[in-house]
């Protein structure tokens, strides 16, 4: 397996999944959890999904130059949602939270991209470290709006004692990820969507920065951790790079709808769609 190209093979299929192809993402999610040590079976597997994906040429987005409706979906919701399978956060969230937020901030993160990756034709991986601008709305979004508002549950080992309170062994225990993304304890105006607040700032999401943990933490966070921010990074680096956006007519900053639904994980209560219009094209 040594000589099998399966590591740039997923790449390449990543890369068509974010931009024309929605349609693979799921078997190219399960393809990539083999990345570190694929098998036999497991290139047999990304055989066939080349095979469907050359079979179904024709079924893909398509862009022109009018004002297109795109409704983009992302980190399905299998648990909360089973008739739709609707995103959780992901693209719905990082859209609510920029149109909503300084039109200044949304422009500012289209210049960077225009200007990190000239005249390519997609933005690729090697582009987003360039973009600090786009990491800080990224990690701002997972702040405000996690997948899930509180963490998968643990187990104590023994007694324990914290702020006063005795915690008795083996009790579960849950993470309030939402309240400690929001607790003005640690965050400025905690409510409110400002991604420059993670310009130059040392708190990331891997779990040792506990006022910021949309992926868990320890041994049991989140293993598609990487994968789950490249998709949502290059997902949207490419959406800014490539279209303009604007809120539909009638609607106004102040009427855009953030709620979430109640549940295990937090849906949007109400879908946003914003016209796009292709400036490439």
């Amino acid at each position: 397996m040594k000589k099998i190209p399966y590591a740039s093979t997923i790449s390449s299929l990543m890369y068509a999944m974010v931009c024309t192809r929605p349609n693979i993402a799921h078997a190219v999610g399960i393809a990539s959890r083999y990345l570190s040590n694929p098998g036999k079976e497991h290139w047999n597997a990304v055989k066939w999904i080349l095979r469907y994906f050359k079979g179904t040429s024709r079924l893909c987005l398509c862009f022109d130059n009018g004002k297109t409706m795109l409704d983009g979906y992302t980190d399905a919701d299998m648990a909360g949602d089973l008739d739709n399978r609707k995103s959780t956060s992901g693209y719905d969230n990082l859209g609510n939270g920029l149109m909503k937020s300084p039109k200044a901030i949304l422009k500012k993160a289209q210049a960077e991209i225009r200007g990190a990756v000239g005249n390519k034709d997609i933005v690729n991986e090697d582009d987003i470290q360039k973009l600090s601008c786009l990491k800080a709305i990224v990690r701002e979004t997972f702040r405000l709006y996690p997948s899930a508002p509180l963490s998968v549950p643990r187990q104590t080992l023994a007694n324990c004692i914290i702020n006063g309170h005795e915690i008795q062994s083996n009790s579960i225990v849950y993470t309030n990820v939402w309240g400690n993304g929001r607790d003005p304890e640690y965050w400025e105006n905690p409510n409110e969507f400002l991604p420059e607040r993670c310009l130059n700032s040392s708190v990331d999401m891997k779990g040792k920065d506990f006022q910021l943990i949309p992926f868990g933490a320890g041994r049991r966070g989140c293993p598609g951790y990487s994968l789950v921010l490249a998709m949502v990074e290059v997902g949207l680096a490419n959406l800014l790079y490539s279209f303009d956006w604007e809120l539909p007519f009638g609607i106004k900053k102040d009427d855009i709808d953030t709620q979430v639904l109640l549940g295990l994980t937090m849906p949007n209560k109400n879908d946003l769609p914003l016209p796009a219009k292709n400036v490439y094209a």
